[in-house]
């Protein structure tokens, strides 16, 4: 059952409380036993199950629906039992309350959520690797065996030989690209220059799809302590993503920013955006909305960003292109790889 987003057992859980609850408090209302008090604070029950299974945002919903049952008793009393100012206060400690479990509830999630990416990604990068090298072994030995034994004589089978070995090869680069090669190397620089060297690195493809590269850089620099090697490789293939998505006589425009604690790239895009329902999985292992695409490129570029304490986020719909923010904390705060 899915809690995140409040299956149907917890709705009908926090339904049934809460009209459990406003019979008892309308009950009170009409027999006059004043037990007005109590029956208020049971509200909170179904206000604490809301936030903690369903979040922030539906938490609040359920305590805006608890809130107007709350009033609608007051005012067929005429607010005998309390008056107008503190059943405000009331409402109020309703919503924050639950504004406040909710919003923790929200934020154990997501940790949650990033401490279990973290493990498959370490765990699918170990594979990979692996995978990578036994597949390269084997190529290797069916190329031998293929070269000493002169090849096919049919020309047929010697082209889809060829082709198969070629197939191959392409998903030994794909899983060894999992993981980015590393380099020890930490140390302070301008992430203005790491900028444009990708950028001249990929000028001869853009040139060749018609698209144009567009460079705003911040005046004051960019400097940070980090891998360069890693943020370069990063950096690389969200730019060639944006090539593949932004259609001819268009521009990418890359912008860097320097702020009080980190430093940031943004790659924004002219292509097609991206859908809503794609937006929390673009970042997953083997997700991918393109033909023949592999899905590892982000998941890996986000991995080695999060190594370093940064990130990368997305941003634009459909129809307003995509824009990805490269992160990167100023000050390394990891132990530096050795």
């Amino acid at each position: 059952m899915n809690t995140r987003h409040g299956g149907f057992r917890h709705w009908l859980v926090v339904a049934s409380s809460i009209l459990a609850v406003s019979i008892l408090h309308f009950g009170e209302i009409a027999g006059g036993l004043g037990l007005h008090a109590i029956h208020r604070e049971l509200y909170f029950i179904p206000l604490l199950l809301a936030a903690f299974w369903f979040g922030l945002k539906r938490g609040l919903y359920v305590a805006m629906a608890v809130s107007t049952i709350y009033i609608a008793g007051l005012v067929f009393t005429g607010f005998h039992h309390q008056n107008p100012l503190t059943a405000g206060v009331q409402v109020a400690i309703f919503l924050i309350v639950t504004a406040l479990l909710g919003r923790l509830s929200d934020n154990q999630r997501r940790k949650q959520a990033a401490l279990i990416e973290a493990g498959k990604l370490e765990t699918l990068g170990q594979a990979a690797g692996t995978l990578s090298q036994e597949l390269k072994w084997l190529m290797d030995s069916i190329q031998d065996i293929h070269d000493k034994a002169g090849g096919f004589k049919d020309p047929e089978l010697e082209r889809r030989f060829n082709s198969e070995m070629k197939h191959a090869e392409t998903l030994s680069t794909v899983l060894s690209d999992f993981i980015p090669e590393r380099h020890a190397v930490t140390h302070a620089g301008d992430l203005n220059a790491v900028v444009k060297t990708a950028l001249n690195n990929l000028s001869q493809d853009a040139a060749v799809r018609g698209i144009r590269f567009r460079l705003n850089v911040d005046v004051s620099g960019c400097p940070a302590t980090t891998d360069r090697e890693s943020v370069a490789w990063a950096l690389n293939k969200i730019l060639k993503n944006a090539l593949e998505a932004t259609p001819a006589d268009k521009e990418i425009t890359v912008t860097t920013k320097r702020g009080a604690d980190d430093c940031r790239i943004e790659v924004s895009d002219q292509g097609p955006g991206i859908a809503e329902k794609h937006m929390e999985k673009i970042f997953t292992p083997f997700f991918t909305t393109k033909p023949g695409g592999q899905g590892l490129a982000l998941a890996s570029s986000r991995k080695s960003l999060r190594d370093l304490g940064g990130d990368i986020l997305v941003s634009g719909g459909p129809g307003k292109g995509a824009t990805f923010t490269i992160i990167l904390p100023r000050e390394l705060n990891r132990p530096s790889r050795v």
